[in-house]
């Protein structure tokens, strides 16, 4: 092989091979970053429709409590009189339904005992709060029950008023998220149990801490009390999410989730750039390399020719000059 071409071997391998490293390092940056957007705009997804949640949920709550001073519902008026005002309520705020307990959890419209619910627990308590999402007594349909304790005018608790709303509020708000075309949300109890998802078929019925690993890590977090986001794997297909908790709930955290597949172009079009970019610019080194070579190679021919002659008893040759300044340039004018 001539010396031009050990040159531009030599030179475009060095090049080349620096210029692939560059560009499997630039892509793993670029698809760390893009991937870190995303799972940010998961996190900050679910953080927005958590705080709407709990903001929805404290103005429930408060309504409720105004209820439980209310002085017909607190006074010694008839069951029948206290109802009314409280249907009012129901029929007013959008609530379902609504049931009045007494200081021993004991419903004074039919005698049901609701003692052993930890909602009714808290507010014979003191406290009001939103129950987990459990299964209706009355109606055998799935929502919450938002609780406060009724007072007297001494201000002692004489009972609880509850007023109960269907899953299909928080329904509303989470089938309006649409990060991605397959994007989907769903509510996470402190057990890790599914509460509310748009696939009936999964609400109530499945764990996160059970099966899948990766999320089984992340339910933990949310049990937790945690916020953040990753992805996890479903067969080998990356699923992106975000959690958040939820303000005056007992534990509940929001998630945002969205397959990878909707993010392909985000993902792989960086890629497929930097591979552009970098098959260009090996090109164009290449090129250079060339030229560089039949820099090198151009003076040393001349000298090289030179000698031939002479060593062929043409002592009349000459070596056209440069102006160069460089070794080559020298060689050559000597």
């Amino acid at each position: 092989m001539k010396l031009r071409g050990k040159i531009l071997l030599l030179f475009g391998t060095v090049v080349v091979a620096a210029l692939c490293v560059m560009g499997l390092m630039g892509c793993r940056v670029n698809f760390s970053n893009t991937t870190s957007i995303l799972v940010n705009n998961m996190m900050t997804s679910a953080d927005l429709v958590s705080n709407h949640i709990a903001e929805q949920l404290e103005s429930y709550q408060k309504i409720v409590e105004v209820l439980g001073r209310d002085e017909v519902v607190s006074g010694s008026r008839t069951v029948a009189e206290k109802m009314e005002v409280v249907n009012s309520y129901v029929e007013t705020y959008g609530f379902t339904s609504g049931n009045i307990l007494d200081s021993n959890g004991v419903s004074l419209v039919d005698g049901e005992d609701f003692s052993s619910r930890d909602y009714v627990k808290k507010a014979l308590a003191g406290t009001p709060n939103v129950s987990d999402v459990n299964l209706s007594k009355y109606t055998n349909t799935y929502g919450v029950s938002i609780a406060a304790p009724i007072y007297t005018l001494k201000n002692e608790i004489k009972g609880v008023v509850y007023l109960r709303l269907e899953n299909d509020f928080i329904l509303d708000i989470i089938e309006k998220i649409q990060i991605s075309e397959n994007s989907y949300a769903y509510l996470v109890d402190k057990q890790g149990n599914i509460i509310l998802h748009p696939d009936e078929s999964i609400s109530n019925k499945v764990n996160i801490l059970e099966g899948n690993v990766q999320l089984a890590e992340f339910g933990n977090k949310m049990i937790a009390g945690e916020c953040g986001g990753g992805f996890y794997t479903v067969g080998q297909a990356p699923v992106f999410c975000g959690y958040s908790p939820i303000e005056n709930t007992n534990g509940w955290s929001m998630v945002v989730e969205a397959p990878s597949e909707d993010f392909s172009e985000e993902l792989y079009g960086v890629i497929k750039t930097t591979v552009v970019i970098c098959v260009i610019a090996i090109l164009v080194t290449l090129l250079f390399s060339k030229s560089l070579a039949g820099y090198f190679v151009i003076s040393i021919e001349r000298v090289m020719h030179a000698l031939v002659k002479i060593s062929q008893g043409d002592f009349t040759t000459k070596v056209e000059r440069t102006n160069g300044k460089d070794e080559l340039a020298v060689l050559q004018n000597s």
